[in-house]
Formats: C-alpha cells, sequence, structure tokens
C-alpha cells in the first residue's frame, strides 16, 4: 500500500510516477526472487522441473520484451503528437483564414487518429501488462504450493523408511 499526505502530493507530483514506477519494480523483484528461491528448494530433491523454470523464464523475458516495445510504441505516438501540436500552434499564427481553417482541419483529422491509436495502444499495453503480472503471481503461488508439498512428501517418505 503506498499512502500520502495531500500536502506531500501536491508539492511532489512530478516525483509520484518514479515513485510508483520504483515501488513497482522492487515489487516484480521480490515475487521472482521468491519464486525463483521456490524452485531451488523443488529442486533440491532433484532437477524434477528446471526445463519448466527455464520455459516460464523465457515466457517472462517474452513479456517484458513486448511491454517495452508498447512503451516505446507509446512514446513515438506521444512524441508524433508533441510535433503536431507545435506545428498546429505555428500554423494558428498565418494571416490567411481560409488557409489557416484548411490546417486546422488537417490538424485535427491528424490528432484523432493519432488519439485512437494512443487508446489501442494503451488498452493493449494494460492486457498485456496484466496478464504478465497475473502470470507472475500465479508462478509465485504455484511455485510455493509445489515446493511446501514436495517436502512434504519426501518428510513423508522419510518418516515411513524410520518405521521399516
Amino acid at each position: 500500500m503506498y499512502l500520502i499526505n495531500i500536502n506531500d502530493l501536491i508539492k511532489n507530483i512530478e516525483e509520484i510516477h518514479e515513485n510508483v514506477k520504483s515501488i513497482k519494480e522492487q515489487f516484480y523483484d521480490i515475487i521472482h526472487n521468491v519464486s525463483v528461491s521456490n524452485f531451488e528448494s523443488i529442486n533440491a530433491y532433484g532437477n524434477l522441473f528446471s526445463k519448466s523454470y527455464d520455459s516460464i523464464l523465457l515466457n517472462k523475458d517474452e513479456y517484458k520484451k513486448s511491454i517495452n516495445e508498447y512503451q516505446s510504441i507509446y512514446k513515438k505516438i506521444k512524441d508524433k503528437e508533441e510535433e503536431i501540436i507545435n506545428e498546429y500552434k505555428k500554423a494558428q499564427s498565418l494571416d490567411d483564414v481560409i488557409k489557416r481553417n484548411t490546417m486546422s482541419i488537417k490538424f485535427q483529422k491528424e490528432i484523432d487518429q493519432i488519439f485512437y491509436s494512443k487508446n489501442d495502444i494503451i488498452k493493449k499495453g494494460m492486457i498485456l501488462v496484466s496478464k504478465y503480472q497475473k502470470n507472475l503471481l500465479t508462478l509465485e503461488e504455484v511455485s510455493f504450493d509445489n515446493s511446501i508439498m514436495i517436502d512434504r512428501v519426501y518428510k513423508n517418505f522419510d518418516q515411513l523408511k524410520e518405521l521399516l
């Protein structure tokens, strides 16, 4: 949970994005480290799941790569939007009213197209990030459960050996 005083929020509004990003990355690292630890404890009984784990890591890297690509595309769209806005501002200084109106219509069409592209990228990016987060949490949950169960199974067999 992230708590902040409203006065601090207003004073540090520019830093909020970086703070949230830092917390998110730390959370991802913690979940990853816990999952690795769980798999290591499972593999202590033999390399039962090393191929599965390697596949999971590859899948995780693919998700991160795709997320970075979406962020890059979004940044390019934002840059293009800024460029069009700056051109529009320059065109507003034209003395010719007809030319200015024609340019305004042209810029509006471009901005509308960028708006729809930006929204599409945001929606697809959110779906991708949501899947990544769900998979990350599922990985941690399953690896934890498996670690506990496998440990318990081996302890049960050791207990049976003592009886015989």
